[in-house]
C-alpha cells in the first residue's frame, strides 16, 4: 500500500443512493475509482469502515465534483 494514501468517501446511486469508500493516492491529483472498499447505506458507518482502513491521510468527502478534507 502506499505511504501517501487516503480513502476517498463519495454518494452514488441515483434512486437508491449509497455510500462508497476508494482507496486513492494523495500523489494523483485526479480521483480513481478501481479499488472500492466498501459501499453501505449509512454515512456514519462509511466514515467508521473509512476510519478503520490504515492510511497516512485519513478520508476525504467527494461533493459534486468537489474535495472537502475531513482529516
Amino acid at each position: 500500500m502506499s505511504a501517501d494514501n487516503y480513502v476517498l468517501i463519495r454518494k452514488e446511486g441515483y434512486k437508491h443512493q449509497q455510500w462508497v469508500g476508494y482507496m486513492q493516492c494523495a500523489s494523483i491529483e485526479e480521483a480513481n475509482y478501481d479499488e472500492q472498499l466498501f459501499c453501505t447505506d449509512m454515512l456514519e458507518d462509511a466514515i467508521m469502515l473509512a476510519q478503520e482502513q490504515d492510511t497516512e491521510y485519513g478520508y476525504q468527502f467527494e461533493i459534486g465534483g468537489l474535495y472537502d478534507n475531513t482529516s
